[in-house]
């Protein structure tokens, strides 16, 4: 039963969840600006661990339901929401450099 839920949700996954990542990473970035260090950190951890779990969702995706996210990705109201792995992506790296200080994780992102 929890198998056919997770399969059920990676067939369906919405290419614009990764716009948890950069809204996590913005609040994130600026609670380390207005000196709330804790928050920042707390929110990088989380990020960190929203961004892996959504790419390996993401990957199982393509490989199990690959007409699925084509058509998603070829589709004008679903095909926008790519856009925000690569948007998720720059400000997580952001998010490594400004609160973590680790240019290099930054620099890969």
């Amino acid at each position: 039963m929890l198998l056919n839920t997770i399969d059920e949700a990676v067939s369906n996954l919405f290419p614009g969840y990764f716009a948890l990542v950069m809204a996590t990473g913005i609040v994130s970035i600026a609670s380390d600006l207005v000196g709330f260090r804790w928050i920042a950190m707390a929110l990088l951890y989380v990020n960190a661990v929203a961004y892996v779990v959504l790419w390996v969702l993401t990957l199982l995706r393509l490989a199990r339901y690959l007409p699925r996210m084509l058509a998603d990705l070829t589709n004008h109201t679903r095909g926008a929401g790519f856009f925000t792995i690569v948007a998720g992506t720059c400000v997580l790296g952001s998010q490594f450099i400004h609160v973590a200080g680790d240019l290099r994780v930054g620099a890969v992102l």
